[in-house]
């Protein structure tokens, strides 16, 4: 029996896990989604108030559609014997999706780094929830002004003033010419600040 193992339980592996068992029909072929979490994180809908309602439990979504879960952490993978290393034990494959994601690496000894929060993860949104409830009238600075980056510091702006800060020369870089233009007379038009552009 043909084994495609996929490593990430994000948007993209669990995408994969499930375009594999539609693909599979008939055929005689194991689908294994390899991820230490039995949650799959809705990292784009963390900002929200209530984070721990941006997770769906993996069993729910891959059980039903035929695909085993191994909850572990990938730590090697050998091509050549085509085996990887999960939580100490081999598993082998015939095929192979990489699709971990990625992970914030938080600045280390800044000055002040206590009050910096992320909403990369759910305990990095948990953190910030705690921290933001009670408290109105507070000044925020959301550095980011992609699609998540716009979310956050809108629903900022319900507490208090928001500063934006991107690279990019206009706010929503991400949406287009068209609508980047529109969201940064909408952004600024909300009584807030957008620092865009390289110092």
């Amino acid at each position: 029996m043909e084994h495609v193992v996929i490593v990430g339980g994000g948007f993209a592996g669990v995408w994969s896990a499930a375009g594999a068992a539609l693909a599979r029909g008939d055929a005689d072929l194991r689908v294994t989604l390899v991820a230490p979490n039995e949650h799959m994180v809705l990292r784009p809908r963390l900002y929200e108030p209530e984070p721990d309602l941006a997770k769906v439990e993996l069993g729910r979504v891959l059980g039903p559609i035929g695909v085993e879960h191994v909850r572990a952490t990938v730590s090697a993978i050998d091509t050549e014997r085509r085996v990887l290393v999960a939580d100490g034990e081999q598993l082998g494959y015939d095929r192979l999706v990489l699709a971990a994601g990625s992970a914030l690496v938080p600045p280390r000894d800044l000055p002040g780094a206590e009050r910096l929060f992320d909403i990369d993860t759910l305990d990095g949104a948990r953190r910030l929830t705690e921290h933001l409830r009670g408290r109105d009238g507070c000044t925020a600075v959301v550095v980011g002004a992609g699609f998540v980056g716009l979310e956050a510091a809108t629903a900022l702006a319900d507490r208090g003033r928001v500063l934006l800060v991107d690279r990019s020369d206009v706010v929503g870089h991400q949406l287009g010419p068209g609508r980047a233009g529109r969201s940064s007379r909408r952004w600024t038009g909300w009584a807030s600040s957008a620092a865009c552009g390289r110092p």
